[in-house]
């Protein structure tokens, strides 16, 4: 009797994180992020923003392989103090396809590709226009699950801006999120 109970208990809990390991990446998620992004233009001025954004995805797993689709908004808090000439992607919205590995069973490394369009404001000196423009997202950084259903996100991104009412602009980012999986 000792062993059939000793024998139940252990096929629980190999049971019970067999369906951890399987589903900590795998429904629905909200998050939310803080970004810093240094852009430069074509005019090889640069200027650095920081941006708050939220974004929606639907992610699985198949073994160690990972796959997501997210989508993403944010808004730009403002120009860099002291800078005559300045850009910053003001507001934005993305879509993005995510590839990855589960590293460990708390840890996905990714990539990223996406498109997104921006509402980007351009100072020069005291005058501030806002201008539409759209292009390419990419980036790498990692999910680590710190609690059921709760996950930390870092990432490394570039984006690559460009329209007919604006100079390209390519942008720099670090990001760091909460995701709340669902």
């Amino acid at each position: 009797m000792k062993e059939m109970v000793l024998g139940l208990f252990m096929a629980t809990i190999a049971g019970g994180s067999a369906i951890a390991e399987d589903t900590v990446f795998n429904g629905f998620y909200s998050g939310t992020e803080a970004v810093g992004t240094f852009s430069t233009s074509d005019t090889g001025e640069g200027s650095g923003q920081k941006t708050v954004g939220g974004f929606l995805g639907a992610s699985w797993s198949n073994g160690a392989l990972y796959g997501a689709v997210e989508a993403e908004v944010a808004i730009g808090l403002g120009f860099e103090e002291d800078l005559s000439e300045a850009y910053e992607p003001h507001r934005t919205a993305s879509i993005s396809a995510i590839a990855g590995v589960q590293a460990t069973d708390n840890l996905i490394v990714f990539g990223r590709v996406g498109v997104q369009a921006a509402q980007v404001r351009a100072r020069r000196g005291d005058d501030v226009q806002s201008r539409k423009a759209s292009g390419l997202r990419l980036g790498i950084g990692a999910d680590y699950a710190i609690a059921p259903g709760i996950r930390l996100r870092a990432e490394v991104g570039r984006s690559y801006l460009s329209g007919v009412n604006i100079e390209e602009m390519e942008s720099t980012e670090i990001r760091l999120g909460l995701i709340n999986q669902f």
